[in-house]
């Protein structure tokens, strides 16, 4: 009995994968019109005890917090409402430029003319912790900075962009090409990753239309 209680417990660690600590009360709003209430989590990897099953991007649900979890895939979803610590964040369920067909749950920075997002991916060597992230990530993960603007379908990485050898300031201004201002201004060196969020609330502001 204790041996099988044990193996239980052991699928359920490997199949949490990376994510946050707990569920937290969340809306789900599905591509279908559907919206369903109860507590989630986001998970980065999921992975099988004996290693043969293996995916990212999935939402870890249950209706109570008694009930028994089941795991949502997020290309089924639009987008997740989390309330953790008092504030309701929002992930916008989205593809990346570089990324595959994989959706990833993007974290909603700043929603404007251009979206702001943060998503995290399981770490690799040289990636990991809060080098690219514009808040800090947790110790194996590796964050990633991506901009969309309006009637884009898939989202463009800023950090991790390979056509642009990794160059965060010169990925961000060729996409804000089209505001000279703000270009001169990551050229310069006063945008960088870590006022990536002043920047793009200074494009929303001011940058429109030229």
């Amino acid at each position: 009995m204790a041996k099988k209680i044990f193996i239980k417990v052991l699928l359920i660690t490997f199949w949490c994968g990376v994510g946050f600590t707990q569920s937290s009360p969340a809306e789900l709003y599905y591509k279908n019109g559907r919206v369903q209430k109860g507590f989630a989590k986001i998970l980065i990897e999921v992975e099988s005890h004996n290693k043969k099953f293996h995916e990212t991007g999935y939402v870890q649900f249950k209706e109570t917090k008694k009930s028994k979890s089941i795991l949502i895939r997020l290309k089924r979803l639009d987008k997740v409402r989390i309330l953790r610590r008092g504030k309701v964040i929002t992930y916008e369920i989205l593809k990346a430029y570089g990324e595959g067909d994989s959706f990833k749950a993007m974290k909603l920075l700043e929603k404007g003319k251009v979206n702001l997002y943060e998503y995290e991916t399981k770490g690799v060597p040289g990636l990991t912790g809060n080098s690219n992230s514009v808040l800090p990530a947790p110790t194996g993960l590796a964050s990633s900075i991506c901009v969309l603007r309006d009637g884009e379908e898939m989202a463009t990485r800023l950090t991790r962009n390979s056509a642009f050898s990794n160059n965060f300031r010169e990925a961000a201004a060729y996409y804000f090409r089209d505001c000279s201002e703000l270009v001169d201004r990551f050229k310069k060196g006063k945008y960088g990753k870590r006022n990536i969020l002043e920047a793009v609330k200074f494009y929303n502001d001011s940058c429109q239309g030229q």
